[in-house]
């Protein structure tokens, strides 16, 4: 593999040309890391459909636990070093060494911590409404507090790669990495490890990681001296974007510590079931937009006025984007769920439908004022928005069991109302001081999620009186209601006959068993012949033809709408899109 030289501006040939190469590496670049993502977000989602398929309803609960835990604390992983080191790269030599073992000492803390905490939560959560499933989480933190150092490794390596833009070796890392994740998360799910099959990858793929990067990157920076007086301003530095990504951390993931303690581990399993298949869509989006972005943005940090106007766009952009996306994924889910899952995952349908309302504008939050932030240096403010909304969160959660009860959709609808209007209101907040009107720029927003919602309801409608009579099946949609309006089941308590005091007659001492009858003996059950395979895959096949026919009722809902009520926002993305792409859809979009 070719060994990483460190760019050198004397070496090119022609020195005004320059700029345009590294323009044409970096769009390089950017273009295999946005594909690596998609591969390492459709695995993901992959994954998640075979892990749906072996796990319980409670090993999802517990990963969710778990994963609320490992984050936070991941969030101080390394100190921030690789972005410290990167934005720093002059100094590259000097700081790479200490920049190593300053990251491994605090990965090793915070191993040590994540395990502590796994027995602390296990003891906490047992007593709660989360049950003895609990019990099995130190075995998981303690997994994955292995990953933590060894994660170093990688880390440090990548920062050589990251500097020479060698895109193309890092998103390699990222195709593997993500094979043997979630390939290794799979095949342990097939094989029965429970909740464990979620922990052990990431040990799994960090080793993998390390191989890779040690076999691109020939520089070993343990062998360097620790220099420990460096750390401190090394912390110093980078305080605010360890502090920033810890408050993202939260928001993600912190209020499912206090859900977790009120509701059961089946009820937050079906949560975090539905909610991790609307974040796919989420992170994929994000990622493209924010790594697309982020340099753009940088460059109109003087011009306020453009930079307004480039967020705007921005924001309505990634709401027509996102909305769709995850309105689509409401209005077909229970089909397939059937499809796919046989209805086992029924219980997540509604609160996947009232999370999907939300999502488009946490989007624009985790797109918008996250990257215009980042691009006027403003960390402090980056660090407080993302930790109001993680607090809001907690808030949200810790309201609905009191609400609700122990239940996935008062969740979900508790969450969703934060995150609809919290998100809406830290996106205008940021642009407001850029010269954008809030309400005129809400009000467009609002417009565009809602186009999306009446599409997704209409969906509904026609899948369940037209579609589905017309198919002669049951609709999708009867049994979520069915499992939201059904009385929860109480437990059958045996009686036996009362005695004259009362209490249950006491056996006669004299009295023997008396020989079975033929009436006391029970018949042979006969059996039930199942269906063959033919009829198997015949009704496999409608269900496939039920959902083909509900989404293209959507998509063309969502066409109709789109042009009449967001061409405007269209003719924006099309704009910025390769002409071989956009001259074919400017001619539906005229």
């Amino acid at each position: 593999m070719t060994q990483p030289t460190p760019t050198n501006p004397t070496e090119q040939p022609d020195q005004p040309q320059a700029p345009a190469l590294l323009g044409r590496t970096a769009g390089r670049g950017l273009s295999l890391t946005l594909l690596a993502n998609v591969f390492a977000k459709g695995s993901a989602v992959l994954a998640q459909v075979v892990l749906a398929i072996f796990l319980t309803k409670e090993d999802f609960g517990l990963y969710a636990l778990a994963i609320s835990i490992q984050m936070f604390i991941q969030t101080f992983r390394d100190g921030g070093i690789r972005d410290y080191v990167v934005a720093r790269q002059d100094r590259y030599r000097d700081l790479i060494g200490a920049a190593f073992w300053m990251g491994l000492t605090i990965n090793i803390l915070l191993a040590l911590g994540l395990g502590a905490a796994g027995h602390l939560m296990a003891s906490l959560y047992a007593r709660g409404e989360f049950g003895e499933k609990a019990l099995e989480l130190p075995l998981l933190m303690w997994i994955t507090a292995a990953a933590l150092p060894l994660s170093t490794f990688p880390t440090v390596l990548s920062i050589r790669l990251r500097i020479d833009l060698m895109f193309g070796v890092m998103a390699r890392v990222t195709v593997v990495s993500s094979l043997v994740r979630y390939g290794s998360m799979i095949a342990l799910a097939v094989g029965g490890f429970g909740a464990l099959s979620f922990v052990i990858p990431v040990v799994i793929a960090t080793l993998a990681e390390w191989v890779m990067y040690a076999a691109a990157n020939p520089e070993r920076p343990w062998r360097l001296p620790a220099r420990v007086r460096a750390w401190g301003g090394i912390l110093r530095e980078s305080v605010w974007l360890v502090l920033g990504s810890s408050a993202t951390g939260i928001t993600n993931y912190g209020y499912y510590l206090v859900a977790a303690y009120f509701i059961s581990a089946q009820t937050l399993g079906v949560y975090f079931f539905a909610i991790s298949l609307l974040m796919q869509v989420e992170t994929l989006l994000t990622a493209a937009f924010q790594g697309t972005m982020l340099p753009v943005l940088t460059r109109l940090r003087d011009e306020p006025r453009r930079l307004g106007e480039a967020g705007s766009r921005l924001a309505r952009a990634i709401v027509l984007t996102c909305a769709p996306m995850s309105l689509a994924l409401a209005a077909v889910f229970p089909l397939i769920d059937l499809l796919i899952w046989n209805g086992k995952w029924a219980g997540a349908a509604l609160p996947i439908a009232i999370l999907a309302a939300a999502y488009p504008f946490r989007c624009a939050m985790a797109t918008v004022p996250h990257t215009l932030l980042q691009a006027q240096a403003r960390f402090r403010d980056w660090f407080f928005m993302w930790f109001r909304n993680g607090c809001g969160l907690v808030a949200a959660a810790a309201a609905a069991p009191f609400i609700f009860g122990d239940s996935a959709e008062g969740l979900a609808v508790c969450v969703a109302v934060f995150l609809a209007v919290s998100s809406l209101l830290s996106t205008l907040l940021c642009l407001r001081p850029l010269g954008i009107g809030a309400r005129a720029l809400g009000l467009r927003l609002i417009r565009l999620v809602l186009m999306a919602v009446v599409a997704a309801v209409l969906t509904t409608a026609a899948e369940r009186f037209v579609i589905a009579p017309a198919l002669r099946q049951d609709s999708a949609w009867d049994r979520p209601i069915r499992l939201l309006t059904a009385p929860p089941e109480t437990p059958a308590v045996p009686t036996t006959p009362a005695s004259d005091h009362g209490g249950p007659t006491p056996p006669s001492p004299d009295a023997s068993p008396s020989p079975p009858t033929e009436a006391d003996s029970p018949e042979p059950a006969s059996p039930t012949p199942g269906p063959g395979l033919m009829a198997r895959l015949a009704a496999r096949a409608m269900t496939g033809l039920h959902l083909a026919l509900t989404g293209l009722v959507f998509a063309s809902l969502m066409f109709m709408g789109t042009r009449l009520l967001a061409g405007r926002e269209v003719r924006e993305i099309l704009s910025v899109l390769p002409s071989r792409l956009a001259t074919p859809a400017s001619r539906l979009f005229p």
